[in-house]
């Protein structure tokens, strides 16, 4: 009966998307209809959504949203987007290389908005195409995501390396073919853009360099973060300061930047969403959903993988599902590594198609798409995605 009233929530909440309901208005009313189906008293219901908004965790994030909409702006404003998909067509001469590499390269930053951070720049790239705003949706969360199946910045490959006694040593060349056919996967859904053009052979060395110069200030931010694992909200505070005193950004512009960059209704999205996390986790929703996909009859692998997929996809977090259904494919395992694999594989396609992944939400947001469309279009992709990791898991356990 628990998964029915999850379910129909879930329902109503992309009913109500495709009607053009706002984000902001649906999900404050779909975490009150689950309180309302869980029994849960109105004033713990409220305590919670209150403490919701104001936890250590939601205001981290709108900080690091915030200050990333900053650095956006001042490097949009100083030429800098202009200059490094400038060096890329010049060094590359391929859009399809633009929207692919320059989200995967904010994808080394494990945080979240970082999806809106390359928004803009695959906009930018796209320019020209006929990409629709789902189409650039999708790809941009697609390719942003793709190093969180193996790169190993992730709290996700951290966590699974330490429950499953893999070390990263072994776990990351397995993860990464499954990267690179995702990859391959990912230029299907750029078929609409036009092919590129031979790479120039002349003036290579003085094209990277220009690339370098533009790539700056998203370089050391990701240095900061890898060498010396700064929190993205730190690293980029960091990143801001240098580039006002590198670009002698006058003191007077500040007080505009910070109202120009400002996105009001995206910062209550976010508020709203995460809010609506916290009321899942008090309805006991990690709790219900493994009892339920035990008692399926199909093979113990398949039920925890299944698992993985779907706590994933309701709560929008890969290392929660992790933690919860991880410790338990583990009991009477000895061979960890091909169970490992497939749950941190079946939860990354779990949390990609879901509203309740703020990547998607924000930039669905950011490109005015239609959430309904950019889902319909990610689902086909991750069941594909999903097929190969249990594949691979049969694979692995065979070896």
């Amino acid at each position: 009966m628990e998964i029915i009233k999850i379910a129909l929530v879930f329902v109503l909440i992309m009913i109500f998307l495709g009607k053009k309901a706002p984000i902001i208005i649906v999900m404050p009313v779909a975490s009150l209809l689950l309180a309302i189906l869980f029994s849960i008293p109105l004033t713990t219901f409220g305590k919670t959504y209150a403490l919701s908004l104001i936890s250590r965790e939601t205001l981290t994030l709108l900080l690091t949203m915030y200050l990333i909409m900053l650095l956006e702006e001042i490097m949009v404003k100083r030429g800098y987007m202009k200059r490094l998909l400038s060096s890329m067509d010049d060094l590359f001469h391929s859009k399809k290389l633009n929207i692919a590499l320059l989200p995967m390269l904010i994808g080394f930053m494990p945080s979240a908005g970082g999806a809106l951070f390359s928004a803009p720049m695959v906009g930018k790239a796209a320019e020209g195409t006929s990409l629709s705003a789902e189409d650039k949706t999708f790809l941009n969360s697609f390719y942003r995501h793709i190093m969180e199946i193996f790169f190993p910045t992730y709290p996700c490959i951290i966590l699974t390396s330490q429950l499953s006694h893999q070390p990263l040593s072994r776990l990351i060349p397995v993860l990464f073919p499954m990267a690179v056919i995702a990859f391959i996967i990912g230029q299907w859904h750029m078929r609409k853009v036009p092919r590129h053009q031979p790479f120039p052979r002349s003036g290579r060395l003085k094209k990277t360099l220009a690339l370098l110069l533009a790539l700056w200030p998203l370089l050391t931010l990701i240095g900061l973060m890898l060498a010396f694992h700064i929190p993205v909200y730190i690293a980029t505070g960091i990143i801001l300061i240098a580039l006002i005193i590198s670009e002698r950004l006058p003191a007077r512009h500040l007080p505009q930047l910070l109202k120009e960059c400002t996105n009001l209704r995206l910062l209550i999205t976010v508020m709203a969403v995460m809010a609506f996390k916290d009321t899942l986790m008090l309805c006991g929703v990690t709790d219900i959903l493994p009892g339920a996909i035990a008692k399926l009859p199909i093979p113990a692998f398949l039920t925890f993988s299944l698992m993985a997929l779907l706590i994933s996809a309701i709560t929008g977090m890969t290392i929660t599902t992790t933690g919860i259904v991880l410790p338990l494919a583990l009991i009477g395992v000895s061979n960890t590594l091909p169970i490992a694999t497939l749950i941190i594989l079946s939860a990354y396609c779990g949390v990609m198609v879901t509203p309740m992944h703020l990547c998607i939400t924000m930039v669905t947001e950011y490109f005015k798409a239609d959430l309904r469309h950019v889902l319909a279009k990610s689902l086909p992709t991750y069941l594909i995605m999903y097929a190969l990791s249990a594949g691979l898991y049969i694979l692995l356990s065979s070896v």
